[in-house]
């Protein structure tokens, strides 16, 4: 790897640590109260079946799997934010192979909500204002949805970069998760909760370190005591909804594999930050790796898996609407998007009869 980092712009550097500020300055949340079921339910017949700008449902059946777009933001600068350890050359020419212009190099951001007509689940909560105005537009499409934030009972939290933790409270510092429990696994609770979590490896100016490191404590302190801790590699937390530990990114960087009576799906979280680049090339590391040899160790076995297991999946920064699937390539792997469906409640195409893991 290269011995100098990123030289990321002051700004982004300023608006991790202003993000974080904000946050910091909060009251933690109120405790949560027991919920009713949700009054937004599964849909299950096409005519009430509707895709959004800014929303893409999918059915496994008995279960409505949502991705929520947050927006986009600019990789500034894209290289070496993007493959620390490749040369300029070598990423250009990756730009170059897959259509990418150099000069918009764009990051994506996404959510998940998972209705099971029981509960209302959630994971990652968006940006906020952490990446700037083109992001943090996650309540908006929720709102769109029709979704009732109200019944939003659990918050997965795969990690505590600001990407996922931003938008817990609203612009005015008001609480919009006001039952929720939040979750998430125990070792990144505790690497974030000490004095000097180690970014050693992580190659970002210690500008932006100090603003993550600031981010995730706050939000540690905003969740309070409603959060509920995981320690093991797979956590079943519900029979929709099981997570697993798979560290690299951060310390406690946790997946999701979603269950249905007709179908699974998975989540991949932080796995892959660049679609254009990390899946030709995943050995390649990105700045915000906390281990960039674990997490590109763990990118190729988790990816590894989606290729045998031929399951649909998505990601936090897959392109909108981030659904498809992984493909072995040469020596490295190939995102096929899946075909957008009007209809997914008429469709066989996330109709994996695989056994749960």
């Amino acid at each position: 790897m290269p011995e100098t980092t990123p030289a990321l712009s002051r700004r982004q550097a300023l608006t991790f640590a202003a993000g974080s500020v904000a946050a910091a300055a909060t009251a933690t949340l109120a405790p949560r109260t027991a919920l009713a079921h949700p009054t937004t339910q599964p849909h299950t017949h096409a005519d009430t079946f509707t895709q959004g700008a800014g929303y893409y449902r999918l059915s496994l059946g008995n279960v409505e799997v949502t991705v929520l777009g947050d927006g986009t933001f600019p990789f500034e600068p894209a290289h070496p934010t993007i493959g620390t350890n490749a040369s300029e050359a070598d990423f250009l020419q990756a730009l170059d192979d897959a259509f990418v212009p150099h000069d918009h190099v764009t990051g994506h951001v996404n959510a998940l909500l998972i209705n099971t007509g029981k509960r209302l689940m959630l994971i990652d909560v968006g940006c906020g204002q952490a990446f700037g105005p083109t992001v943090g537009f996650l309540r908006k499409h929720l709102a769109a949805l029709g979704a009732s934030t109200a019944d939003i009972d659990t918050v997965v939290i795969t990690h505590l970069h600001p990407d996922h933790i931003g938008g817990l409270l609203t612009d005015a510092g008001a609480s919009w998760l006001p039952k929720a429990r939040f979750v998430m696994h125990e070792t990144e609770q505790a690497f974030w909760s000490g004095d000097n979590p180690d970014l050693s490896k992580a190659g970002v100016p210690d500008a932006m370190k100090a603003g993550i490191t600031q981010a995730a404590k706050a939000a540690l302190k905003t969740i309070g005591n409603n959060l509920e801790l995981i320690s093991d590699k797979r956590t079943q937390l519900d029979p929709a909804l099981a997570l697993y530990h798979c560290p690299g990114h951060t310390p406690g960087h946790t997946l999701a594999g979603l269950y249905g009576d007709a179908g699974q799906f998975g989540y991949m979280a932080d796995l892959i930050h660049f679609p254009a680049v990390q899946f030709a090339h995943p050995d390649w590391h990105i700045a915000f790796d906390a281990d960039p040899e674990e997490a590109a160790d763990t990118r190729k076995r988790v990816l590894d898996y989606y290729v045998k297991s031929r399951k649909p999946l998505s990601g936090s920064h897959l392109p909108f609407p981030g659904v498809g699937h992984i493909a072995k390539h040469h020596d490295a792997y190939a995102y096929v998007p899946a075909i957008w469906q009007y209809d997914p409640t008429a469709s066989t195409h996330y109709q994996s009869k695989l056994p749960a893991e």
